[in-house]
């Protein structure tokens, strides 16, 4: 019990930072996306178990205040959450390289779903102008 209140104070705080206070003062605009990181990281030390639900509990955070289509943060952060704490026991904890591709490859993946989700619904879908404007 203790751990779960543990991590709803961090899910909480990294979101305050996130939207509050990173996202004021944007460094060469970009703002870190801090409950994606708490995701990754959940996952990779303690488990599939703790990353789908610290996952779960961020972006359904981040839904009610922000998303457009309710749920849509929440699933992508557990599938993220699942996926990288099914991976967690395979990587070797000497080096960080493995680790760090994981985070990578969660961003990557993160970005272009909600991509996908903003412009590809609505029809606006044009990669040429995300890669060269956004």
């Amino acid at each position: 019990m203790r751990r779960f209140l543990f991590y709803l104070l961090l899910i909480a705080v990294c979101f305050f930072l996130q939207t509050g206070l990173f996202a004021g003062s944007r460094l060469i605009s970009v703002v870190p996306n801090l409950l994606l990181v708490l995701t990754w990281s959940a996952a990779l030390t303690r488990g599939p178990v703790e990353g789908i639900l610290v996952g779960f509990f961020s972006g359904l955070l981040y839904d009610f205040l922000y998303a457009d289509y309710l749920g849509t943060y929440a699933l992508l952060l557990v599938v993220i959450g699942a996926v990288n704490g099914s991976l967690a026991s395979s990587l070797e904890r000497e080096t960080m390289l493995g680790p760090m591709i994981c985070g990578v490859v969660s961003n990557l993946v993160y970005d272009l779903v909600i991509y996908l989700i903003g412009f590809g619904i609505p029809g606006t879908l044009s990669i040429w102008h995300a890669l060269l404007h956004i």
